[in-house]
């Protein structure tokens, strides 16, 4: 199993950059490598069996593919793994963790784990080509956080919430 890891650390609150993040509808705002997202499956109450579907550019192809929401821990973190296409295949999950620094800054790792599907050519392929693409989408995910940050463009969790009502309706939040 590979496991790659990120951090930064974010100028915005915890409870903000979390909520931020676990909405499909924003990952294009943080996760360059995401053109497009949306809900194929609301979460529960308790904020798991989310199922979103993605859009984007992965290792210089354009793919598509579903992922569900299989770990959420309010502002703390929240995990998705791949349910279709390539992803799916290498067994991808994408976890993300948020610690308090101070009141308004907050440190975030981004973690991808997968499998390798080759077993002898696999320890070659993860060296010379997997390892490099998940460090690449685990870098590219709290580098892009931290930009948007930056830039003011993570919402309070009240503007999460309103704008979420507009994104999808008949959404109802998990119990914060």
């Amino acid at each position: 199993m590979g496991h790659v890891e990120s951090t930064e650390i974010v100028e915005a609150p915890r409870e903000d950059v979390f909520h931020f993040t676990d909405w499909c509808y924003d990952d294009p705002e943080w996760a360059s490598f995401i053109s497009r997202a949306w809900i194929v499956k609301l979460p529960g109450h308790d904020g798991l069996g989310m199922v979103g579907h993605y859009v984007g550019k992965v290792m210089g192809r354009e793919l598509e593919w579903e992922g569900e929401s299989v770990r959420w821990r309010r502002n703390e973190s929240w995990a998705r793994k791949a349910l279709s296409g390539t992803f799916a295949k290498t067994s991808m999950q994408m976890e993300m963790r948020f610690e308090p620094v101070t009141p308004a800054w907050t440190k975030v790792t981004s973690s991808i784990d997968y499998r390798v599907p080759y077993p002898l050519a696999g320890w070659i392929i993860d060296r010379l080509y997997m390892r490099r693409q998940a460090r690449k989408m685990a870098t590219d995910a709290v580098e892009g956080i931290k930009k948007a940050a930056i830039e003011g463009r993570v919402p309070t969790l009240q503007q999460q919430l309103e704008k979420r009502k507009g994104d999808h309706p008949g959404y109802n939040p998990p119990r914060l």
